[in-house]
């Protein structure tokens, strides 16, 4: 689902109340000589979402719902790119 920024602010539309519902927001970040990566995640009173981190504040924010096993996924990958590896 995308919104606009400005929309979840207010608290407009379905990403809106869903931002408006979250119980926790964790922001992450793994850096590396070679690369940096970031994910800010967010568990709402029914599940856990993933948020793109926009640049500019009139842009749309991409948000997604993670199983267990993405969410384990999205973790490991930041965390293998913050120590500058490839694979594992």
């Amino acid at each position: 689902m995308t919104a606009t920024i400005a929309e979840l602010d207010s608290g407009e539309g379905v990403l809106g109340a869903t931002l408006a519902d979250a119980r926790t927001l964790s922001a992450l970040t793994a850096l590396s000589a070679a690369e940096a990566g970031q994910a800010t995640l967010f568990a709402s009173t029914g599940a856990v979402h993933a948020m793109d981190t926009p640049e500019q504040a009139e842009t749309e924010a991409e948000v997604g719902e993670l199983s267990r096993t993405e969410l384990r996924s999205l973790i490991g990958d930041l965390l293998v790119s913050g120590a500058g590896r490839t694979g594992s």
